[in-house]
């Protein structure tokens, strides 16, 4: 009976190791045992033990290098894993001290910026002093990127008055220098060679821009658009010349236009070509208000169907406001500019300036 119970206790064990190979001799071991002992359970059993034993230390240690084995493997991805942390935290040391360069790199840009910004505003007439000479004046300078490439010009010569609004090419920094040159050049014809016609001025203009940007060598093609305007109050006259910004004037409720010339103040074409100067009488009995523009108010996008605000659209309104106070005047055309800006495009596409006055 103990033989029946430890041989049906055992053989499902031996039957199930019988497939390894491993086992396959001691199995063999088994068979040759249970031969010469079939007349005597105990004595089989007692014979069987250090086989069933062998069998179950083979078992352990089997299953010993099998854990040993997947521990390694463990070992390994773990040591994987923490390198890849390790590269991980580099990785993500070096793009914060790269932001922080970026950042460090930004604020020098913008501060720089910003300082320009203020040399440029020095350069600039003074509005007060310009206020005293034009009545009802009002200035709306919009830049798109702090500095701007528009600027106001204002000088007076001989009992006369200069007032121009000019557009460089391009915005930012680039056309900020460009300002300012189109600046220093305007005061050196006005103050210093003492030209006063205007279509003198803007062909001397030319051949200064031309000139000091080397245009012939370096094939520079940059230069402004102006508009230009010699007030002579003791003869009550107003000489325009302009070169792709008219004069706009609003006489007896309707608005008039001088035309300018399609020529350019600088670029890769060194040809003088002329320039045209308009003249209008100013009548103390018949007030008239002056608009000298560039074009990025009328150019920018915006509005329900983002598109470009135009000329007529700005002709409209300065038919509308033109009996208001020039703050009045600034603050509609400010405030109609940001609503159409935010209903569309959401941001500034160039450089604005609107320059008014009457006479």
């Amino acid at each position: 009976m103990l033989f029946g119970i430890a041989f049906g206790f055992c053989f499902p064990i031996m039957a199930l190791l019988a497939d390894m190979l491993w086992f396959k001799p001691l199995l063999f071991s088994w068979e040759n045992i249970g031969k010469a002992h079939l007349g005597n359970p105990l004595h089989f059993i007692i014979d069987s033990a250090p086989l069933f034993l062998g069998m179950a230390f083979s078992f352990v240690g089997y299953k010993q290098a099998q854990l040993k084995q997947a521990n390694y493997h463990l070992n390994r991805t773990f040591e994987a894993l923490l390198q890849q942390k390790e590269d991980i935290l580099m990785q993500n040391d070096l793009l914060i001290e790269k932001h922080r360069e970026i950042e460090r790199k930004s604020y020098q840009l913008s501060a720089s910026i910003q300082y320009a910004q203020t040399i440029q505003n020095a350069i600039l007439p003074d509005l007060k002093l310009m206020q005293i000479y034009l009545h009802e004046l009002f200035i709306l300078h919009k830049a798109r990127d702090i500095v701007s490439g528009d600027f106001y010009y204002f000088n007076r010569k001989d009992g006369k008055i200069v007032v121009a609004v000019a557009d460089c090419t391009g915005h930012g920094i680039p056309a900020a220098f460009m300002s300012l040159i189109g600046y220093q050049h305007l005061n050196n014809i006005i103050s210093q060679q003492g030209i006063l016609q205007p279509h003198l001025i803007l062909e001397c203009l030319h051949e200064g821009i031309y000139s000091t940007l080397r245009q012939t060598e370096t094939n520079n093609s940059d230069g402004m658009d102006i508009g230009l305007c010699v007030i002579d109050p003791q003869n009550h006259l107003l000489h325009f010349a302009g070169s792709k910004i008219s004069l706009y004037y609003i006489q007896n409720q309707t608005l008039l236009k001088l035309k300018a010339n399609r020529t350019n103040i600088g670029g890769r074409d060194y040809r003088r070509f002329p320039f045209d100067t308009q003249t209008i009488a100013l009548l103390p009995s018949l007030p008239t208000t002056f608009y000298l523009f560039s074009d990025g108010y009328q150019d920018q996008f915006g509005g329900p169907d983002n598109r470009k605000f135009l000329s007529t659209q700005l002709k409209d309104l300065l038919s509308v406001i033109h009996r208001l106070t020039p703050i009045e005047q600034r603050k509609v055309l400010l405030f109609t500019i940001e609503n159409w800006i935010n209903a569309g495009a959401k941001e500034q596409t160039d450089d604005m300036l609107i320059l008014g006055f009457k006479a």
